[in-house]
């Protein structure tokens, strides 16, 4: 299950980094490299930090859990909560235990929803069920509080083998909203400041062509989708982010193709990276490039003392 890459990173404005080694732990580092602190969790995927700067990370075991398979042990994701500055765990709760104990929808409906579609791949055959996937979460602030669910200090959530993307109560430590089948594989939902969902939809055209969504969580409805051009569309089978920048473009990373485009509001690529790096005889595999965040200039003034 652990992997030696890095998978997300934060920058904070002292210049320490915190970051997550996929499937393996998280830790963090200041500006000179030197490691602060370390959690070998099962951290994977994704965290946020909250605004007085607590961490709440992804994490997840592998064992029995009898009432889901009884065929052998599954991936459980949770939620833990760690203290930035020594990386204590200060507390963790289950997301299939918060799904079981809230009024959302019944997750094993998308389940099986989701391995039955033609082309699925049983994980089942490889290792522990990986039933959720959960591939991201962020805080929420008050832009959607209008929102049954959509609370402040509320976590948004996507599970990438369910097609969904939730909301959980830390408080009730309960699944209080979720949508399945609006996006199919999806990574990375986001707020924006107009009260949209920015998400990374990657098998919008299934293993075509994916998309950068805008949907309205009042009613469901697409606001906006990208989805590259005809001559260079965007695709990513896996991972992909969506960031939206503070002069209203998108940061889109096509994670698989190694390349990141900035798209501006008229669905014009403004900016582009593609990634160097190659291998094969013929330099056919890719570097992944699994995120990429604008940084602004002034969280960089650190730098003026290194």
């Amino acid at each position: 299950i652990a992997t030696d890459y890095w998978r997300a990173a934060r920058l904070l404005p002292d210049g320490s980094v915190i970051a997550i080694f996929e499937g393996l732990g998280i830790f963090r580092v200041d500006s000179d490299s030197r490691v602060r602190w370390a959690q070998r969790n099962g951290a994977h995927h994704d965290f946020a930090i909250a605004p007085d700067g607590t961490i709440w990370a992804l994490v997840r075991d592998a064992h029995l859990v009898p009432r889901v398979s009884a065929r052998g042990p599954i991936l459980e994701d949770s939620i833990a909560v760690l203290d930035p500055r020594t990386g204590e765990e200060k507390r963790r709760f289950s997301l299939l235990e918060a799904f079981e104990r809230g009024p959302e929808q019944d997750w094993t409906q998308a389940y099986y929803a989701f391995w039955k579609r033609e082309g699925a791949i049983d994980l089942a055959d490889s290792g522990p069920d990986d039933i959720f996937h959960t591939n991201s979460i962020e805080i929420l602030d008050d832009t959607l509080a209008d929102v049954p669910g959509f609370r402040p200090g509320n976590l948004l959530v996507s599970m990438r083998n369910l097609d969904m993307i939730a909301v959980v109560d830390p408080e009730r430590e309960s699944v209080v909203w979720s949508r399945a089948g609006l996006t199919t594989l999806q990574h990375d939902p986001s707020v924006t400041p107009d009260g949209a969902l920015l998400v990374f939809d990657n098998q919008w055209q299934p293993l075509q062509r994916s998309r950068v969504v805008w949907l309205d969580p009042r009613d469901d409805s697409v606001r906006r989708e990208w989805a590259g051009t005809e001559a260079s569309p965007l695709y990513s089978h896996s991972c992909g982010t969506s960031q939206l920048l503070a002069n209203g473009n998108v940061l889109v990373v096509e994670t698989d193709q190694g390349r990141v485009l900035e798209v501006a509001p008229d669905d014009a690529i403004v900016w582009e990276f593609r990634n160097p790096h190659r291998a094969g005889e013929h330099g056919e595999y890719i570097a992944s490039v699994f995120g990429m965040t604008r940084v602004p200039r002034g969280s960089l003034d650190w730098l003026a003392g290194s």
